[in-house]
């Protein structure tokens, strides 16, 4: 028989604490990866998020994720280092204009442990703004039903025509599109048709504008035509096995109308 001593106890535990420590050394993760930005979540990443990613990756937005919080936006840091650093073309709602420095912000801010700040800059929770990008039009055009994408598909085309009777005689220089669901409109392709059977292109809505679609040259607007609308509807992880629905409105806008863009929202949601 083996006799253990408390001598013998005391040697076996330091040597146990002793790999211990050596394995969690030798180990990565984020626990122990090193903080090297100079660029802070709170005080620098989060107004560049808010300002070109916030309207499309809030919650409830038509993005996977949300990047308005440390804790969401930390997990994706390698994933958006990577995809900015990609030579793949971005499909248009990831298209985002940022200058050299913001890119240098956002790739130091991933590789350098993605370090949240001070604790008292913490930005206030962001609400999804969810409003036309030219200001109410002058012609709304409702979808006349729901569409339901069923809970086993994760992508959908829906066509719909709408009359333009209350549109016959104006002439129209813009247009627009305000989802119902924001989270499941990925796009949209919008023509006119007239009587005949001409038609004539609007142009492509995609989340994320921040101005109505102008047209190249003014539409006046011919008894009996109707607007076509192909609608893309596609759903991410976060709505995986849900029946979710939409009825979006369409926006028509008077050749000459000022078509503002809206102003950016505020931390708490508010708009200025």
């Amino acid at each position: 028989m083996i006799r253990v001593t408390a001598s013998t106890i005391r040697l076996l535990t330091a040597a146990a604490v002793a790999l211990g420590l050596a394995l969690a050394a030798q180990t990565p993760g984020e626990a122990h990866k090193a903080i090297t930005s100079k660029y802070l979540f709170n005080e620098d990443m989060f107004p560049l998020f808010r300002d070109h990613c916030g309207r499309c990756h809030v919650d409830g937005g038509v993005a996977p994720m949300s990047l308005l919080t440390h804790e969401d936006a930390a997990p994706w840091a390698e994933s958006l280092r990577l995809e900015f650093l990609s030579e793949e073309p971005a499909p248009p709602w990831h298209q985002m204009k940022l200058t050299s420095r913001q890119l240098d912000m956002m790739l130091v801010w991933a590789n350098g442990g993605t370090p949240r700040g001070d604790a008292t800059k913490a930005p206030p929770p962001v609400t999804l703004v969810n409003t036309w990008a030219g200001g109410t039009p002058d012609v709304p055009l409702r979808l006349p039903a729901p569409f339901t994408l069923d809970a086993a598909a994760n992508e959908a085309m829906h066509d719909v025509v709408l009359p333009l009777t209350a549109a016959a005689g104006r002439t129209i220089g813009a247009v627009d599109l305000l989802p119902g669901n924001p989270a499941i409109v990925r796009s949209a392709v919008l023509l006119v048709k007239n009587a005949d059977g001409t038609t004539r292109d609007l142009g492509t809505w995609m989340p994320g504008r921040t101005a109505a679609i102008a047209l190249a040259t003014p539409l006046k607007i011919a008894a009996g035509a109707s607007l076509v609308a192909k609608i893309e509807y596609r759903r991410t992880w976060k709505y995986e096995g849900q029946v979710l629905t939409d009825q979006s409105t369409i926006g028509l806008y008077e050749a000459g109308r000022r078509t503002t863009p809206p102003a950016r929202p505020t931390p708490g949601g508010a708009r200025r």
